[in-house]
């Protein structure tokens, strides 16, 4: 399970990655979530198959070596792994972790105080 985060805004981007054991799990998944409208005042739910990585391998593959893993991340920021209901270690890095990037919020300046 992964749920994109905006660092600066601190809020999903609106989408999230969820893997399931096999295929037919998928499938049945993304028949159940797919037009879902947990909040009646919120937009419905679109299910669809991951691209380019659709296996759990390949996003396990793809962020491990993310920033996002970088040990300066919150942990609720971090993409997890569960087996059987239970939380996983999430697999190690196989290179060195660089620092993100984060983007601050641009503000105006302020025109009450001097440049």
């Amino acid at each position: 399970v992964y749920l994109p985060i905006d660092f600066t805004q601190r809020r999903g981007l609106g989408y999230a990655l969820v893997s399931a054991s096999t295929e037919p799990e998928a499938e049945a998944l993304l028949a159940r979530v797919d037009g879902l409208r947990p909040d009646a005042d919120g937009e419905a739910w679109q299910a669809a198959w991951s691209e380019p990585c659709r296996s759990m391998s390949e996003h396990i593959d793809r962020y491990r070596n993310s920033p996002v893993m970088h040990p300066s991340m919150p942990d609720e920021y971090k993409p997890v792994v569960f087996s059987e209901g239970r939380r996983m270690e999430f697999p190690i890095p196989t290179r060195h972790i660089r620092p993100p990037r984060i983007r601050h919020l641009r503000t105006e300046p302020d025109p009450a105080q001097p440049s």
